[in-house]
């Protein structure tokens, strides 16, 4: 059994402890079987990891997968943290921050949970994500400053192995070879992703692990105030998410608080996550994920009626078409240590505008950083939220809470020398001083193959110099 380095974890931090199995299984996707591979449920998405910040985080995966793949290439696996900036030899990237963990071994990753937020984990190796080794992580703050009474993981996907013994390698041969754009089902609309709203349109789209016919049902009590944590695992799509009869709170992107917005849809990119609040009315209500630019979409159920009869599947709710997330319109910064809206009735979308040509990104104009609480900081023992400059995950893009750092005046040096060694890593001289970013100060070394960053991270391979963080 190989076991990667531990980091650091705070004094009796509790251990949260897992197993997951990769490995062929049968699944249902609500009357449709289709053979694929999973985390060893028999279900998709795999199983919730949730654990609090501080907490030591160790899971145990085993390869249980065939020897070779079916080009007789040996079968690898690994789990890649989506989101989080943890030490590289926890993150697994095959040969890059860790080894291939093959057919028939288990491997153990072993770290400390950092920052609370939601995130999710799924193997890094070829099109496995793509074959249902994905699943959900929530990081809980211990001090959580929201208030709400009940709470949702939805994790959308689109999906097409062991649909007509399609698989998903093959459809990446197809698109290597043919260099276009594949239709399984019919194009769908330009819309606020642009012309391109993917490469495959795919025969299913799903809410954990369930199609539109058969959906995912919440459930709840009317007047209650939900959190909806919304993560888009899929390989190829965008998803524009609407709850009907209902407005959403953003307070939350990447796992990074935002003052809290009101809207009525909000468009997710691949790998992308959104905590939205919700005050829930007396029904059943669709909470539906179209896919952007495409044909088709997800759909699940909120029931906070036993008696209520569910919308028809082919609903589609106003709010899809109300406010979306956009460039002219920003939230305001509420005074440090305000609290969340409080309780109470929202209104519904109504009649609503058709959206405009956004792009994905456009929305994050509208999201600022939130407050961050007194005595937060870096320590295991400072629960609070960090600033937004502090480390994050190398996969997230930038965002508008991140803004790009003037180099600093250190060693006596001049602002302009600095602009002038703020160049790639790799052309740096030994002992000379760049600017991150990320507003961090990067020192260059000596030639090496491993780059350290940051308090939690160990190890890019393949780079030509250490880089410490100061």
């Amino acid at each position: 059994m190989a076991r990667f380095a531990a980091a650091q974890a705070r004094p009796c931090a509790p251990i949260r402890a897992y197993t997951l199995a990769a490995r062929p299984q049968t699944v249902d996707l609500g009357g449709v079987t289709v053979p694929t591979w999973t985390y060893g449920t028999g279900t998709v998405p795999g199983p919730l990891l949730r654990g609090t910040t501080g907490d030591q985080l160790r899971v145990a995966l085993a390869n249980q997968l065939p020897a070779t793949n079916a080009d007789g290439a040996p079968t690898g696996t690994s789990v890649h943290w989506h989101g989080l900036a943890i030490r590289n030899d926890m993150d697994g990237v095959p040969d890059v921050t860790q080894p291939v963990i093959t057919a028939g071994t288990t491997a153990v990753y072993d770290f400390t949970l950092p920052r609370p937020g939601t995130y999710w984990y799924h193997s890094h190796d070829g099109v496995q994500r793509d074959r249902g080794l994905i699943g959900p992580l929530i990081i809980d703050d211990p001090a959580e400053p929201g208030r709400y009474d009940t709470e949702f993981t939805v994790v959308l996907d689109d999906w097409i192995d062991g649909v007509n013994g399609t698989t998903p390698a093959g459809v990446l041969a197809d698109l290597h070879r043919t260099g276009m754009r594949m239709d399984m089902g019919g194009g769908g609309p330009t819309s606020a992703v642009g012309g391109d709203g993917g490469d495959v349109d795919y025969p299913y789209y799903l809410v954990n692990g369930r199609i539109p016919d058969a959906p995912t049902v919440f459930t709840a009590r009317p007047g209650q105030r939900a959190r909806v944590r919304v993560i888009n695992a899929a390989a190829d799509t965008a998803f524009r998410v609407a709850l009907g009869g209902h407005r959403l709170t953003v307070t939350h992107a990447d796992a990074y608080p935002v003052v809290p917005t009101a809207v009525d849809t909000v468009l997710l990119g691949s790998g992308e996550r959104y905590d939205l609040l919700v005050d829930l009315g007396d029904g059943v209500f669709p909470l539906v994920a179209t896919a952007e630019g495409k044909t088709g979409g997800a759909r699940a159920l909120i029931r906070t009626s036993p008696t209520a009869s569910a919308p028809p599947a082919g609903l589609v709710p106003a709010e899809l078409g109300g406010r979306l997330l956009g460039l002219r319109r920003s939230a305001r910064r509420p005074r440090r240590g305000a609290p969340l809206p409080g309780p109470g009735p929202q209104p519904s979308a109504g009649a609503h505008r058709r959206h405009g040509p956004l792009r994905v990104d456009d929305q994050r104009a509208d999201l600022r950083p939130a407050p961050t609480p007194t005595g937060a900081g870096r320590g295991a023992g400072a629960p609070g939220i960090r600033q937004p400059d502090d480390d994050v995950s190398p996969d997230a893009p930038v965002r508008a809470h991140l803004r790009p750092a003037r180099p600093r005046r250190t060693d006596g040096r001049s602002t302009q020398q600095l602009d002038r060694a703020h160049r790639p890593a790799s052309r740096q001289p030994g002992g000379r001083w760049v600017a991150s970013r990320y507003q961090t100060m990067i020192r260059m070394e000596r030639p090496t193959a491993t780059m350290v960053r940051s308090q939690d991270a160990v190890a890019v391979t393949a780079f030509p110099q250490v880089v410490s963080v100061t």
